[in-house]
């Protein structure tokens, strides 16, 4: 059997407010919550999102209830066409997500104490952070706790063949506190077992002042209700949303009644199909838009990044300004230079500190300079691009450059330029407020920092 997955505590720091008896989960509201039903059944209801278990499942943590209707996945006859390279989900994790944000789980489960899934074999509770397991026992005598389990268990379970137990009463994390689980019974056995229950976990906080526990938040509940005997599955669901959910039923048009149409109805789906190619059409340019978006953003990382990210952004303004970025053919030297249509070239140093430039950094400029004239034979500027304090706000950096960098900069010849003076040049040139040449010109002529309008 699967063992649970330790359950995350929630990041909530809300009161508490302990009571003598925890209220039942309210149902959920028909309008404004996503809902997830995963069954084989051909079931189709307007507002719920129904997937089988052979298709791609979605994350549960983005639903608000999710439906699991396990029994038909412990079909064998459907379990021969799942994927079991996919990963097996809902994954406990995104349970945990649902739980702790008020949402709800409702599973019916079968007499089994193991599903085959594709080619591996789980727990019915395998998606549970909660460690909840099946007894195999059976019986008929019931003592109905809670309404809403009433006309299920009166139309649709003749004989029970399981109950529900805990594997584990508590967790304790690495913090101390404790994670407690509890089922409540909302019908149980003539002996209090639970045949149908509420499960829950409540987080017990530890006193930093001693080994007290006290109650703190409580998650939202897990509703498992046992596989039906007397009626289908599809009527148990139907059972399910209405008792469970508080949900006001609209009968779906049977297929023959194409047959009839209305006036006007033909006209008015001409217009959704329209429609549809149109909203095709708008959600690929959207796409392309936002593509584009994404690579003006990508500039921005002129103002704060450092690494890979700060050398490729510099290399692409150097290009949109008009230059041609190349790659070093010189062995154990991976810097790159550039070129410009007037034949000048530079060696440039690309370099993103939290804190201040270093000399060093300014060292290893002039290292490549020195390099592209032995290997190569040819004289090139040097330049230093910097990011110095690259996540402190433009306003709030101070002064760029050390005074033993711009002195080492002045005796060697090297430019000394920031990425955010790199990022304002392109913005001013791309504005049409200067000429990249302008530029250039002040980048070749510089030996220290540059010096580009104001």
């Amino acid at each position: 059997m699967a063992k649970a997955k330790l359950p995350a505590a929630p990041h909530d720091n809300s009161p508490y407010v302990p009571t003598k008896t925890r209220a039942h989960t309210k149902p959920v509201a028909q309008e404004g919550r996503r809902i997830l039903l995963v069954t084989n059944e051909k079931f189709s209801l307007k507002g719920v999102r129904v997937v089988s278990w052979t298709e791609s499942i979605p994350n549960a943590a983005d639903y608000d209830v999710v439906l699991l209707d396990l029994v038909t996945l412990s079909d064998p006859a459907l379990n021969v066409r799942i994927d079991s390279s996919k990963s097996v989900r809902p994954k406990p994790d995104e349970i945990v997500q649902l739980l702790w944000s008020d949402g709800m789980v409702i599973c019916i489960t079968p007499p089994v104490q193991a599903i085959t899934y594709g080619r591996i074999s789980v727990s019915p509770y395998w998606w549970s952070p909660i460690p909840l397991e099946n007894v195999l026992e059976a019986g008929e005598s019931r003592i109905i706790n809670d309404a809403r389990c009433k006309r299920y268990f009166e139309r649709g379970v003749h004989e029970w063949k399981s109950r529900l137990d805990l594997t584990a009463e508590s967790v304790e994390l690495d913090s101390g506190n404790v994670i407690r689980f509890e089922i409540e019974p909302l019908v149980s056995t003539r002996y209090g077992q639970p045949l149908a229950g509420e499960a829950s976990m409540q987080i017990w906080e530890r006193s930093p002042f001693g080994g007290s526990l006290s109650p703190g938040k409580r998650s939202s509940s897990i509703f498992v209700l046992p596989q039906p005997d007397s009626i289908s599955i599809s009527e148990a669901l139907k059972l399910i949303f209405q008792d469970q959910l508080e949900w006001e039923f609209e009968t779906p048009a049977p297929d023959w009644t194409n047959g009839f149409p209305f006036p006007g109805e033909a006209e008015t789906r001409k217009r959704i199909s329209s429609m549809n190619s149109d909203l095709g059409v708008l959600r690929q340019k959207i796409g392309e838009a936002q593509t584009d978006l994404e690579d003006l953003l990508r500039m921005k990382r002129l103002l704060y990044a450092d690494g890979p990210e700060l050398e490729a952004a510099v290399w692409r303004a150097l290009e949109i300004l008009g230059a041609e970025v190349h790659e070093s053919d010189i062995a154990n030297r991976e810097d790159r230079w550039f070129s410009l249509p007037d034949g000048r070239k530079a060696a440039m140093e690309i370099k993103g500190r939290t804190g201040s430039i270093a000399t060093a950094d300014a060292r290893q400029t002039h290292d490549w300079v020195t390099d592209f004239l032995e290997k190569r034979g040819e004289q090139v500027k040097g330049i230093l691009f910097g990011n110095p304090h690259r996540l402190v706000p433009l306003s709030e950096r101070g002064r760029p450059w050390e005074d033993d960098v711009v002195r080492f900069a002045a005796k060697s010849g090297l430019a000394l330029v920031t990425a955010p003076e790199l990022y304002g040049a392109l913005v001013k040139v791309l504005t049409g407020q200067t000429k990249p040449e302008v530029f250039f010109e002040a980048l070749f002529l510089a030996e220290g920092p540059i010096t580009f309008g104001s």
